[in-house]
């Protein structure tokens, strides 16, 4: 990874994905990618700019959910566990070079602060929610349901 005024900097990794860290809406990183195969055969050195732009805004992000475990949009109408979906558009006045399709969201990381970070499908306009929050932990957030008291006069 290459910042601007520093030096490169060599990472060695054997996972699909990789994280940058960009602070400033415009900072920019250079990152230089070669391969090695399983037989210790290197690939041609590719590189890709990175930058923070801003790109994508997410809709439907407030859900309700009732102690039956129903869930509901930000305007309290029912909304279908299965079908329920984080929408995923472009955000207004970026430059028409991010609206190509190399830039079209595929995927989405899922981050939880005590479940493992998980990568998803994000195609046809954003991820199911039924994705982002699997049944068993819809259940867990889910208010209780009310208990009853029994009242015994002596």
């Amino acid at each position: 990874m290459k910042y601007p005024n520093r030096e490169i900097r060599w990472l060695e990794a054997d996972v699909p994905s990789l994280k940058i860290d960009l602070r400033g809406q415009n900072e920019k990183v250079v990152v230089f990618l070669e391969v090695i195969d399983a037989l210790g055969n290197k690939s041609a050195l590719q590189h890709i700019e990175i930058n923070s732009q801003d790109v994508y805004v997410a809709e439907n992000q407030n859900l309700y959910i009732d102690a039956q475990g129903v869930l509901y949009k930000e305007n309290k109408t029912k909304y279908l566990y299965n079908s329920a979906r984080l929408y995923i558009s472009y955000r207004a006045n970026i430059p028409d070079k991010y609206k190509e399709r190399e830039w079209m969201a595929t995927t989405a990381m899922v981050l939880k602060p005590f479940s493992v970070t998980s990568v998803i499908d994000a195609r046809s306009g954003g991820p199911l929610i039924k994705n982002i929050l699997p049944v068993d932990e819809l259940d867990y957030i889910k208010p209780p349901p009310p208990k009853e008291v029994d009242l015994v006069k002596r």
